[in-house]
């Protein structure tokens, strides 16, 4: 459709609101980062189990994701977002009095449920704004997601080293509630539905199934042993139904992810470099948090609000890397921005370790 098709004006004040959700997303959710070590001493766990903080958020936004991307299809896309975003708040209000760490994990996993939000956030914005503006407009949004680590990082390690970390959630209900209501009332519906699809709840069942069972052989893998019965048995397990879940999607009409798909070149390499990509930015978080304030020699024994403050310059380079790539890839291709971020990462990786084997010697 040419642009003269659509509101310009309305473009511009949607997007007003679709880019605060990725602020207060991205804030919710690295505000936790620099307190890791905080969580485990205050649910007495220990640091391998802690990490499913970050995993069972996104093991759950994994099998969500597609989940919630075909209910936007057959009911709207508007309508399917508003529901996702209130979910999310409900969750973030329950993390922050979660009295447990089992419980708290539960609503975390709830809370993954939130990630479906930006693929019907982009698909709104693909669907609703003038094509000339789709890229800048997408390019935006992600740089969102660095602006909401870079405040985050600050604020949050102050408000965990003064009040506590729980009160970090607290704070940004409020938000998180308005732009749900926002979302409401000033976003249009999707023009485009397919309500013949169908949704492969079994297959999302197997996918979360394989992925809980393998994440938890690594968690657990410090404490049980690498060689042990119980890493050997749970990973294999993981194994067998992610395999099962492979072959399941091959012989159903809708299935969850589209194996066939996937054996595109530039699919199947875009999602390996995609999954390869987050993994390590996620455990690096991890990793470089128990570095800054693990006491020496082995870490750098330093407080939350200085571990979120040497962390700063992460998201802060994550936001100007999504403004400049939105840019780049009109410019060069997809192919040539992800190979140059993926050495740069890689190299910055490898300064990284060396720093960290030097520490601790």
């Amino acid at each position: 459709m040419p642009d003269e098709e659509y509101d310009l004006n309305y473009a511009y004040r949607a997007l007003l609101i679709l880019a605060p959700i990725a602020i207060a997303v991205m804030y919710t959710e690295a505000m936790l980062i620099p307190s890791l070590p905080t969580i485990a001493n205050d649910f007495n766990v220990n640091s391998a189990t802690v990490s499913w903080v970050l995993t069972a958020y996104l093991i759950s936004g994994v099998v969500a994701n597609p989940i919630v991307g075909k209910l936007g299809d057959i009911y709207g896309k508007k309508r399917i977002l508003v529901y996702v975003m209130m979910i999310y708040t409900i969750a973030v209000t329950l993390n922050g009095f979660a009295p447990n760490f089992t419980l708290f994990i539960i609503f975390r996993t709830i809370q993954g449920i939130g990630l479906g939000m930006f693929p019907l956030a982009f698909s709104l914005i693909r669907e609703e704004f003038p094509p000339h503006l789709v890229p800048r407009a997408q390019g935006l949004v992600s740089a969102m997601f660095g602006i909401g680590s870079a405040i985050s990082l600050p604020i949050a390690a102050t408000v965990a080293q003064d009040i506590g970390w729980q009160y970090n959630y607290h704070f940004v209900i409020p938000f998180v509630i308005l732009l749900t209501y926002l979302t409401s009332k000033y976003i249009k519906e999707s023009r485009y539905v397919n309500p013949n699809t169908k949704i492969d709840y079994i297959g999302a069942g197997i996918l979360g199934s394989s992925l809980a069972l393998m994440t938890t052989a690594f968690s657990e893998a410090p404490t049980w042993g690498w060689l042990s019965t119980s890493f050997l048995i749970t990973m294999l397990l993981g194994v067998v139904l992610f395999t099962t879940f492979i072959f399941y999607e091959l012989r159903i009409p809708y299935p969850l992810i589209s194996i066939k798909l996937l054996k595109e070149k530039n699919v199947l390499a875009s999602n390996i470099a995609a999954f390869v990509a987050g993994f390590g930015i996620f455990m690096a978080y991890q990793a470089i948090t128990y570095l800054l304030e693990l006491p020496n020699p082995v870490g750098f024994n330093l407080d939350i609000l200085s571990t979120g403050i040497t962390m700063l310059p992460v998201s802060l380079s994550q936001m100007v890397g999504a403004l400049f790539a939105s840019r780049l890839i009109l410019r060069s291709g997809t192919k040539f921005v992800i190979v140059i971020s993926s050495v740069i990462l890689s190299f910055f990786y490898f300064i990284l370790s060396l720093i960290a084997i030097s520490g601790s010697s």
